[in-house]
């Protein structure tokens, strides 16, 4: 059993293509073998998130993703017996240049979301799945409201619970 007195801090990417998520499967020779995840790893010393994983991904992937493009949804820790504690940083992956190639995996995929659970992904990916899925369909909502949408949908619900006596947005509708 190894201790680690901090977290290895490890970022993975939700990168998505025609509403499908992009999976990788670990190689042979490489701890967990066969176990399919997220896009990812480790962050340097002194690296951001974002930093990290556009890092990761340029050399996981050959993907060129801007951090300014990368948004947190959550983060969460994982006790793995072979390694520790992991402190793991979900970011959703707005824009990227490039096709994903296998330089890492042994196969990737492009997943539903909700077939997710379907496939024998590492025990960090797979117990954050109910969170995962929870902040895709969140981030997917505002999305879709669009942030001029969703500020006016507040307001206006703000506006019914007075009677329509609001004069000014709720604060955070701005």
């Amino acid at each position: 059993m190894v201790t680690v007195s901090q977290p290895q801090r490890i970022v993975a990417g939700l990168l998505f293509r025609g509403g499908r998520l992009l999976l990788g499967c670990r190689p042979a020779g490489r701890r967990q073998a066969g176990k399919w995840e997220f896009p990812g790893g480790k962050r340097e010393p002194g690296e951001s998130g974002p930093a990290a994983l556009a890092r990761e991904l340029a050399e996981e992937l050959r993907l060129a993703a801007p951090p300014a493009r990368m948004r947190l949804l959550f983060r969460r820790r994982h006790w793995y017996a072979e390694t520790g504690w992991l402190e793991l940083a979900f970011y959703r992956v707005e824009s990227w240049r490039g096709r994903p190639a296998r330089v890492h995996y042994r196969r990737l995929r492009w997943v539903s979301p909700d077939r997710l659970g379907r496939y024998d992904l590492l025990a960090a990916d797979r117990l954050a799945l109910p969170r995962l899925l929870a902040a895709i369909s969140r981030a997917d909502r505002i999305s879709r409201s669009g942030p001029a949408n969703g500020a006016k949908a507040r307001a206006g619900r703000v506006a019914a619970k007075d009677g329509g006596k609001t004069s000014r947005p709720a604060a955070g509708a701005r």
